[in-house]
């Protein structure tokens, strides 16, 4: 099976999730507006990205490692006076190339949108030396999301119905995330597809 017809499947089996976390996303046109999505991305990433640290790579991955956000968006934090996202009490690891793959399509497939979201942050007098650091390194990122995709090509026996649910498992995490920070109005709010490429 070819990587377009991979990522088509992906694509097509998790837009109704991927619309929804897009609708919770919606667009910062000010400070109070950005302050509600960097609450949400954290609360996101944050977890998921510790879950990665603690997961064993495929060796046929070779040394490849995606650039995460994590470090830079805990600064984004800090800069605009906001607690950092306490650690969950236990974590589980990801145990299967299929969980990996559907995990990472949600994470990575978001570099595709970032360079929008990063001038809808530069409009507000943030940047990628303040407050808006994790949107420059997703801006950035479009050699991991390629070499991603590259990956999802060379697996010669995947579990599609499994890295499907791992997708959706991702995405069902950031719309709680993003939804416990945000307005009523916003769960209702019309989706912006930030990508259509993911």
């Amino acid at each position: 099976m070819s990587e377009l017809t991979r990522r088509f499947i992906l694509r097509e089996k998790t837009s109704l999730a991927h619309a929804r976390v897009d609708a919770l996303v919606g667009t910062f046109e000010r400070r109070e507006d950005y302050t509600r999505y960097i609450r949400g991305m954290a609360k996101f990433r944050l977890p998921v990205e510790h879950r990665l640290d603690l997961s064993r790579w495929p060796e046929a991955w070779g040394p490849w490692r995606p650039r995460m956000i994590g470090h830079v968006l805990r600064q984004d934090l800090l800069d605009l006076g906001l607690p950092d996202v306490e650690p969950a009490a236990a974590l589980p690891k990801m145990r299967t190339e299929a969980e990996l793959l559907g995990t990472l399509y949600v994470l990575l497939g978001s570099n595709l949108g970032a360079q929008i979201l990063q001038k809808r942050a530069n409009a507000i007098g943030l940047s990628d030396c303040h407050g808006a650091r994790h949107l420059a390194v997703q801006a950035s990122g479009l050699d991991d999301w390629r070499a991603f995709t590259a990956r999802l090509d060379q697996v010669e026996h995947i579990d599609i119905e499994a890295t499907i649910e791992a997708s959706l498992a991702t995405f069902r995490e950031a719309e709680l995330a993003f939804g416990a920070s945000a307005p009523t109005s916003a769960a209702h709010a019309r989706p912006e597809r930030l990508a259509d490429a993911v």
